[in-house]
């Protein structure tokens, strides 16, 4: 696994086939600074709750793009770029008090060569007044190697059927947990290196009636999770008996704090990171009827291939 992380700075550049950049600045009614073209969808949910949730796909504006690129530019001038997108992402969030958020960034087609390559999933809350709480995003801690494992990996990273998968050894890290404005610069990051447009998505859900999570126990998984830092793998791990178990990844770390231990067996773990934000929405909310039709306008799952492995195919729950 470790191959596959540093091989990416190698590689093409790498494009979506959901969101084409010509779609993306043609789109009407969109929220635009100098920074971000942010595309905002309100979506019902329960006839119970008086808010709607909300679906947004934020972008790296042209003018931001041609400021980082501009010649003679010193450090001080770059952090402060890197923190008008970090500090306007935030500023979106903290508009939505009490709130569930999930956010992506999407798993990626190589526009040269085949393949995949993963995204990042993370979540986190909003309290009363709007500040930030119980941010999770589980990365690798990639100069802490831990083992070998033997992978069962999705053929898809490889550009081959779904029905194929492949028989390989991977490498196990320690985790690691980011913090919300780590994860916007990195977005921002690959952003700025890719072909096209490369959005970050987040869900935001107000809590309450319709929702199925509320703050309190969503925090206590949270603070489970993060004192146990089960070591990170990217695919699920293949037994010697031919059996599966999960992997141990962000979109896992995401959806035990948001579904719970008993309900996030059902997901499946190797999704595209679009295809689990809209499954994990899917579970959290009493109606998804509407929230499905705004993930359509978006074409958020355009170009998405099933996950090859089910349920049934995986051994036990959250183990490692």
């Amino acid at each position: 696994m470790f191959n596959f992380f540093k091989a990416f700075s190698t590689q093409q550049s790498p494009r979506l086939t959901a969101f084409p950049a010509s779609q993306v600045r043609s789109i009407c009614g969109l929220n635009t600074s100098e920074h971000l073209i942010t595309r905002q969808l309100g979506f019902l949910f329960s006839q119970k709750h008086s808010n709607n949730g909300h679906l947004l796909q934020i972008n790296l504006h042209n003018h931001h793009v041609e400021a980082v690129h501009k010649k003679n530019k010193d450090e001080e001038k770059e952090q402060e770029l890197i923190t008008q997108v970090t500090d306007s992402v935030e500023r979106m969030v903290t508009k939505h008090p009490n709130s569930l958020f999930i956010g992506v960034t999407p798993t990626q087609k190589m526009s040269k060569g085949a393949g995949l390559y993963p995204g990042h999933g993370f979540s986190f809350l909003t309290d009363t007044k709007g500040k930030i709480q119980g941010h999770v995003s589980k990365r690798p801690d990639t100069l802490s190697i831990v083992g070998k494992r033997n992978a069962y990996r999705d053929a898809q990273f490889e550009g081959k059927s779904t029905s194929q998968m492949l028989d390989e050894q991977m490498y196990v890290y320690n985790s690691t947990f980011s913090r919300l404005t780590y994860d916007i610069g990195k977005w921002r990051e690959r952003s700025l290196n890719l072909e096209g447009s490369y959005p970050l998505l987040i869900v935001q859900l107000p809590l309450g009636p319709g929702v199925k999570v509320s703050s309190n126990d969503y925090l206590a998984r949270e603070k489970e999770l993060i004192e146990h830092k089960r070591p990170y793998h990217l695919f699920p791990e293949r037994k010697p008996d031919g059996s599966v178990q999960r992997p141990n990844n962000c979109l896992t770390a995401v959806a035990q704090v948001v579904l719970g231990y008993e309900y996030y067996s059902t997901l499946c773990d190797s999704m595209y990171c679009q295809q689990a934000l809209v499954e994990l929405v899917k579970r959290v909310i009493e109606n998804p009827d509407n929230f499905l039709e705004q993930t359509r306008k978006l074409n958020l799952l355009e170009g998405v291939e099933d996950c090859p492995l089910k349920t049934e195919d995986y051994l036990g729950t959250f183990l490692c």
